[in-house]
């Protein structure tokens, strides 16, 4: 947004918000997974991959844009690397697998390739539950 942003109009800043996330968003198709996956990326040069909380919040704000599609398909990528045992970790790696700092690999699940999709180590706090219900 613009230095003069408190002269927007509510619409105005509904729209400069929907513009910057149609711009971050991130769509492909996983080979490995057999599925597409779409997601916002938080910042498409520092955090280009998709991330548990901030789906989570993007998908908030999505459905108080009425993109209630481009939200499902945002939780839907969230959940396509889930493992058997329910696990999502908080950083997935779709197409630029491989880490954006060498010390990002601490973050990575041991004995994973990671020169392939696939999820950190870490986890976040459950957020999910709120925003699966935001959508449904």
């Amino acid at each position: 947004m613009s230095a003069d942003a408190s002269t927007m109009t509510d619409d105005q800043i509904r729209e400069a918000v929907r513009d910057i996330l149609k711009a971050n968003t991130h769509e492909g198709y996983s080979e490995q997974f057999q599925t597409p996956y779409c997601y916002i990326q938080p910042s498409t040069s520092t955090y280009p991959f998709q991330y548990f909380w901030d789906t989570c919040l993007h998908v908030f704000i999505l459905t108080a844009l009425d993109e209630h599609k481009l939200a499902q398909q945002n939780i839907r990528s969230l959940f396509a690397m889930q493992d058997d045992d329910g696990y999502v970790g908080h950083m997935l790696h779709w197409s630029r697998v491989r880490p954006a700092k060498w010390t990002d690999i601490f973050q990575s699940r041991p004995g994973r390739n990671l020169f392939r999709p696939h999820m950190s180590a870490l986890i976040q706090p459950p957020l999910v539950a709120q925003t699966v219900q935001r959508i449904y």
